[in-house]
């Protein structure tokens, strides 16, 4: 309300709340990750389409069995969502996340799959117990479908310490590109959320204090060692 600043950049969904102190200001700001309406300059990556990719690479290889890891997003518990139990959205996460798990289910419609027909776990991208909990609920998957990076690492470890071999007997798609998924072994097929453009774009708007501008980048699939066709064994 009272910052001696230029300009704000909103980085969570839960700030749109304080975007008002910035309008009456007529300060310029932009909203990270969310779409906030037509009157909100806002830049954001297309989740869906990011999903989509990734499930539609598993199955372009072959795999037909999966597995689902969605964000946690505060405090609590991890959660088991079981096949055949309805969900509601909040099963994964904020709406960014809502958006993955329905690119998710495009691209196992197409194969005739349900994603309803599939377990999931939602826990915090920090907790590493987590990946235990996937490969308990799901043992005959032979591809894990990750909505963070670091959930996908952390099942890669779990993996190697229950004597799996990644990709023979399990692949893992994460989400978001950081240094850590290329030097994860091995290295972890992940998509590019764009993370640093989306910044650049944002503090671009700022500088410019021009026009509202909506701004949705698209996703890119990162193919690494990964993912493979299941085992026939």
């Amino acid at each position: 309300r009272t910052a001696l600043v230029d300009g704000f950049i909103f980085g969570r969904i839960e700030h749109l709340r304080d975007t008002e102190p910035a309008r009456l200001r007529r300060l310029p700001f932009v909203v990270m990750d969310v779409d906030a309406g037509p009157d909100i300059s806002s830049v954001r990556v297309d989740s869906r389409a990011g999903g989509y990719l990734a499930a539609r690479h598993l199955i372009e290889l072959g795999h037909r069995r999966f597995g689902i890891m969605s964000f946690l997003r505060g405090f609590g518990p991890t959660r088991y969502h079981p096949p055949g139990v309805p969900r509601g959205p909040e099963a994964a996460g904020m709406e960014t996340d809502q958006e993955k798990l329905r690119g998710y289910a495009e691209a196992l419609g197409e194969a005739g799959l349900d994603i309803a027909d599939v377990p999931m776990v939602q826990a915090q991208p920090s907790d590493r117990d987590a990946a235990g909990m996937m490969l308990d609920v799901a043992p005959e998957a032979t591809a894990i479908l990750s909505m963070a990076v670091m959930q996908g690492i952390a099942v890669l470890d779990e993996a190697r310490r229950r004597g799996l071999s990644v990709p023979r007997d399990l692949s893992v798609v994460g989400f978001n590109e950081i240094p850590e998924a290329a030097k994860s072994t091995p290295s972890l097929t992940t998509v590019d959320g764009k993370t640093a453009e989306k910044g650049r774009m944002a503090a671009r708007i700022i500088f410019d204090a021009g026009p509202i501008r909506r701004e949705l980048l698209q996703p890119k699939l990162i193919v690494r060692s990964s993912t493979a066709p299941p085992s026939k064994g």
